[in-house]
């Protein structure tokens, strides 16, 4: 699977073209300063869909006149970009969707006499005692994700109070658990 080139990848998986679809939404709420990308989805036909969706609170949006300068004179308006030295996490989520993908590549692996996937994430994950429950959870899911084709896995994070950004490299050093925590983080798989 590693070292082949991408075209010969693809049709050793059995795909002989491949169809792409992009798509995403904006959420912009200057009144709440509400900031959000909704569902950015990119899709590969007959592969898998991955998408993304975040929600900031506390952006700094422009004032009706800077939007309606820029509506007036386009080509000589130059809009200041969000101010997120204030931002909040407010939600997230990222999630997969496989539509064939992981069962392919599976196939693919045992053909070449090689270790299934679900193999492969078995000695992959294999996590000390000092990583932390979220992470020995983390394996779990994503163990059970990969046992089972064309199945969905997501994280998403739904904190119980706004987390300030600039506060997360912090809770990054303190641990999985504490970001977990903090974040609500949750990982599904369906």
């Amino acid at each position: 699977l590693l070292g082949k080139k991408p075209a010969e990848m693809l049709k050793g998986l059995g795909y002989d073209e491949i169809s792409l679809s992009l798509s995403t939404g904006f959420l912009f709420d200057r009144r709440k300063n509400i900031f959000g990308i909704k569902d950015m989805r990119v899709e590969l036909a007959d592969m898998g869909r991955l998408s993304f969706s975040i929600e900031l609170g506390n952006v700094k949006m422009p004032t009706d006149g800077e939007l309606l300068v820029l509506k007036m004179d386009p080509q000589g308006a130059k809009p200041e970009p969000p101010d997120m030295k204030a931002a909040t996490l407010r939600s997230a989520e990222l999630r997969y969707d496989d539509l064939s993908l992981l069962g392919r590549i599976d196939q693919m692996l045992k053909n070449e006499g090689k270790p299934g996937l679900a193999e492969l994430v078995q000695v992959t994950t294999r996590m000390p005692a000092s990583s932390g429950q979220f992470m020995a959870d983390a394996a779990a899911k994503l163990k059970k994700f990969v046992s089972v084709p064309d199945q969905s896995i997501s994280l998403s994070t739904r904190p119980l109070e706004p987390v300030p950004l600039d506060s997360l490299g912090l809770e990054i050093l303190l641990g999985p658990d504490k970001l977990a925590k903090t974040l609500n983080l949750q990982i599904d798989v369906q």
